[in-house]
């Protein structure tokens, strides 16, 4: 069994990223700015650090602002908060 991809949604740039793992190396390439650390950091995140305060607000991506702008506007308790999360896909040999 192998790590095969990585879909993380609403953390920091990477609004809805799916990741191909190799089963022998991955790199991360691409252009400054273009979420490369993000992807590293929330791993990190999710499956290394123990810390309780490993997310803070300024973790989600921009588009969850226009959710939590609404929420604030309407004082409504009960609406859906956003989420960051991180689906893991494993290949199993037969």
């Amino acid at each position: 069994m192998h790590l095969e991809s990585v879909c993380v949604r609403n953390y920091r740039r990477l609004r809805d990223v799916r990741i191909e793992i190799d089963p022998e190396t991955s790199i991360f390439v691409g252009a400054n700015n273009s979420g490369k650390t993000s992807a590293a950091q929330v791993l990190d995140a999710f499956l290394g650090s123990a810390r309780k305060d490993r997310f803070a607000v300024h973790d989600f991506s921009a588009e969850c602002w226009k959710a939590f702008d609404a929420i604030g506007a309407a004082a409504d308790a009960d609406a859906p908060l956003p989420t960051i999360t991180l689906d893991l896909w494993f290949k199993v040999a037969p």
